[in-house]
């Protein structure tokens, strides 16, 4: 199983539905509790590595573009990249901080993003 069937996988069985798109690409729905974008829905893209869960995907890609690109900012925590999953969309380059030491898998994955958003 390659690691975009993996990945698709995990998010079916965590009740996602999940937009297969072009090359390694997936994105779904996801709601946002806290932050900034709280009581809203956005659309997580993620570019999921071959070899995943060996290897975490990148930061998330994040559709609707909320935040203006700020890739000088001192602050990673602040840094929004252009995305190449289109215009309208912005990647968060922070990958997973400790992913050789967890357990590798969607759900922890997911946990990093969604305290990403929750962040913003």
């Amino acid at each position: 199983m390659s690691g975009k069937e993996k990945f698709i996988q995990g998010l079916k069985n965590l009740g996602f539905e999940v937009e297969n798109l072009e090359g390694n690409r997936l994105a779904f729905a996801l709601s946002v509790n806290e932050g900034t974008l709280a009581g809203k829905t956005v659309r997580v893209g993620v570019d999921v590595p071959g070899d995943f869960e060996l290897t975490a995907p990148h930061g998330p890609h994040i559709h609707p573009r909320t935040l203006p690109t700020n890739t000088s900012s001192q602050e990673h925590r602040d840094r929004i990249h252009d995305s190449d999953f289109g215009p309208e969309w912005m990647h968060l380059s922070r990958p997973h901080p400790s992913w050789e030491s967890s357990k590798r898998n969607v759900d922890v994955y997911l946990a990093h993003v969604i305290k990403l958003l929750n962040t913003l």
